[in-house]
């Protein structure tokens, strides 16, 4: 025990916590000029050194302890402490002092066993061997079924077709789907210099989305009224001539099926009418336009004139701008200009300045869309299992395919078979036997199929209703007796190429 601290020590307690129960950390706190003999007593924390900040064990703060004691120069790289030499771990330094403590090995609880005699051992081995058994078998598991499918049908599969061939009050069915190419109306068209014949009216693009829109218009009064007096004639017994010949040609199509109406509640004052708005991304610029279904045709039905295709070749080069910063930035459906001089020459363009801007662009739109149109793949992939099976049945009869043989079958099979053999034997005629009939196990084949494709222009789905056009040259390449040879290229197309 030490008499007192060395000149310069000082050892003190810091509180930290809640006042009534702190937590309490002793610190030494000296000059490291000073040499001091610690020993053993516990700390948390103990600082003795300017070149050090801190001590958290007493491990850690011996080798520089007698560092301390030993170097009488204060030579900092001969102290082997932590900080010192800075050390990964403290463990290695205090195992290199030894003084860790030594492990001793743990005495078995359990005394050892005696040698047993040779009867003895016999003995216990025929009790072991002789000995009951009793356990609980466990119901074997089944085995997987195999799990259908928990949709068999796409979404927008299904909304497809719903809206293709359901039945709706729209005016236009929504024929186009997302992804199809089509045609899309210019809300001002771009004129040439020839007038409508070299008019762009129609700009390819793709579907990007479609919507919904509903539009509540005010309801005809005077309409209403009529229909409702023509619907109280008809309630009336009908006269031998029939009902007026007109009398459908003035009812409303609000008023088919409206439903009972409560006495004095007033009929709904307006219909809502809906109608279908596509999002088409025109090709080669970047525009994308909300255009209604009145607006689009199918990329099949609409094909640019020669006289346009003339005009777009035509345009000087030095006018067209072919880089794909410009293509890209021009618009086909500008905003229109708000004074009424400038919104005539917009719509007339006179000058032709706007046809030459647009020729570089449409030739390029063109171009893609004949691409596209020319493509087809397969989409939606999925497999289809089903089973196959045997083709062989009792007294050798064929089965039909699919039918999986039943246990009846197979016996019949073997009785049959044992007695036409018997019959050869007891004959003396042994050299046509025959093994059993081979059956034909039932076989599952895995097939692949798909839910819907991509044909050029158009989005087909599995259920969809289409036209197959076979050309001539399929059906009588070289003519028939009420089909005529297959024609060659036109003059134009010969012309062209």
């Amino acid at each position: 025990m030490l008499k007192d601290w060395p000149q310069g020590y000082r050892m003190f307690d810091h509180n930290k916590g809640p006042e009534d129960a702190p937590r309490h950390d002793a610190y030494l706190i000296g000059d490291f000029t000073s040499i001091a003999l610690f020993a053993r007593f516990t700390i948390n924390t103990i600082i003795g050194s300017k070149l050090v900040g801190k001590f958290r064990s007493v491990p850690e703060f011996i080798p520089h302890a007698l560092w301390l004691l030993q170097d009488a120069i204060g030579d900092r790289t001969n102290c082997k402490c932590k900080y010192c030499t800075k050390a990964p771990s403290q463990r290695a330094i205090t195992f290199s002092m030894g003084l860790l403590p030594k492990r001793t090995p743990s005495v078995s609880a359990t005394p050892p066993r005696r040698a047993q005699g040779p009867a003895r051992a016999a003995k216990q081995r025929d009790r072991e061997q002789h000995k009951p058994y009793a356990a609980v078998r466990r119901a074997p598991r089944l085995p997987k079924q195999p799990v259908p499918l928990k949709a068999t049908m796409l979404r927008e599969r299904n909304a497809d077709l719903r809206a293709a061939y359901g039945s709706s009050g729209m005016k236009i069915k929504r024929w186009f789907r997302e992804g199809e190419l089509l045609w899309c109306a210019l809300s001002v068209p771009i004129r040439g210099k020839n007038g409508d014949t070299d008019t762009i009216a129609f700009w390819p693009g793709i579907v990007m989305e479609v919507r919904l829109k509903s539009e509540a218009t005010q309801r005809d009064i005077t309409v209403d009224d009529k229909s409702v007096m023509m619907n109280e004639l008809a309630d009336e017994p009908s006269s031998p001539a029939g009902p007026p010949k007109d009398w459908r040609a003035t009812e409303h199509p609000s008023s088919v099926d409206s439903g009972p109406i409560l006495e004095g509640i007033s009929p709904i004052p307006w219909t809502v009418h809906q109608s279908t708005v596509y999002k088409v991304k025109l090709l080669a610029v970047s525009y994308s336009y909300s255009v209604r279904d009145d607006q689009v045709l199918p990329y099949q039905a609409y094909a640019p004139t020669t006289e346009l295709l003339d005009a777009v070749q035509t345009v000087p080069f030095e006018e067209l701008d072919v880089r794909a910063e410009r293509i890209a930035s021009f618009d086909p459906c500008p905003a229109l200009p708000s004074n009424p001089e400038g919104l005539i020459g917009f719509v007339s363009n006179d000058s032709g300045l706007r046809f030459n801007e647009a020729a570089a662009p449409y030739a390029v739109a063109v171009q893609i869309a004949a691409t596209l149109a020319g493509c087809w793949t397969m989409t939606d992939e999925w497999e289809f299992k089903h089973t196959v099976g045997p083709t062989v049945g009792p007294n050798g009869a064929p089965m039909t395919p699919g039918r999986i043989p039943s246990l009846h079958d197979v016996l019949t099979a073997s009785m049959d078979h044992n007695a036409a053999l018997h019959g050869k034997v007891d004959s003396g005629s042994i050299s046509s036997l025959n093994a059993l009939p081979k059956l034909s196990m039932a076989q599952i084949v895995t097939q692949r199929r798909y839910q819907g494709m991509w044909w050029g222009a158009e989005r087909i789905w599995t259920d969809d209703l289409i036209r197959l056009k076979i050309a001539r040259s399929q059906i009588a390449p070289e003519g028939a007796e009420c089909i005529f040879p297959p024609s060659g290229p036109s003059r134009q197309t010969i012309e062209y190429n």
